[in-house]
């Protein structure tokens, strides 16, 4: 079977400036021309296992023709918004679906979270699913008052979250999707079929997740393709 992941030439753009730090996020619609086509790759090519890192859900390889095409609408908009070199870009991309029940959710998992302190890795989020599924929301961390983290603040915020807990007592097992007693949100983006959004990876994020649409199947279920462009 051919699957086509040709790029959009028309494909629109819209730029947010979220939070304090007015840090810049990307809104990419309709990014390739034949998006039912990396669906499909999804239901018949891929083996989704459980992943390493925290990710509710269950993930799998995307083909490196995908990541190339995505590359070929966003590369010039990424290198102007973010300064960074992206004929240097190390990418790595995958398939990703949320299946974990909320009771199943460990405590890392109901909060907030940065993929990397590393101000050089850009995240890049390709919504396959409609917004009954929930988007992606970002935060501001009350007691510190972060947004962004480099590693030193990154440290700072676990170390509040400990005393917060030993205060206060765990969050409820539920995905976060709005501000709670720990994080505020800053903004929000719904989850659009074929819908990038774009962000600094050290940007404290969360999907938006409504536990009422979880599905193992890439045709039905919360099916995104999260891409991370890392510059050293």
């Amino acid at each position: 079977m051919q699957y086509d992941f040709s790029p959009n030439p028309n494909a629109k753009i819209q730029t947010l400036h979220v939070g304090n730090e007015k840090q810049p996020v990307l809104i990419v619609d309709d990014c390739l021309l034949h998006p039912e086509s990396a669906v499909e790759y999804a239901a018949t090519s891929v083996q989704f296992t459980p992943p390493k890192q925290m990710y509710p859900g269950i993930v799998g390889p995307a083909p490196r023709q995908y990541a190339l095409s995505v590359l070929n609408v966003i590369a010039r908009l990424i290198r102007d918004t973010f300064n960074v070199p992206i004929e240097q870009a190390q990418v790595n991309s995958f398939y990703a679906i949320s299946v974990t029940p909320p009771e199943q959710l460990n405590v890392g998992q109901r909060l907030p979270h940065i993929d990397t302190p590393n101000p050089n890795q850009i995240a890049v989020l390709h919504y396959l699913c409609d917004p009954r599924h929930g988007g992606t929301a970002f935060y501001r961390h009350r007691a510190t008052g972060y947004e962004s983290c480099n590693e030193q603040q990154f440290m700072e915020v676990v170390k509040s979250l400990e005393q917060d807990a030993a205060a206060n007592g765990p969050l409820p097992a539920e995905y976060i999707t709005a501000s709670n007693r720990i994080y505020e949100q800053t903004a929000s983006v719904d989850a659009k079929f074929n819908r990038l959004l774009i962000y600094r990876s050290r940007m404290l994020h969360s999907g938006s997740i409504n536990p009422q649409n979880l599905s193992a199947d890439p045709r039905v279920g919360r099916l995104t393709v999260n891409t991370f462009l890392a510059f050293g």
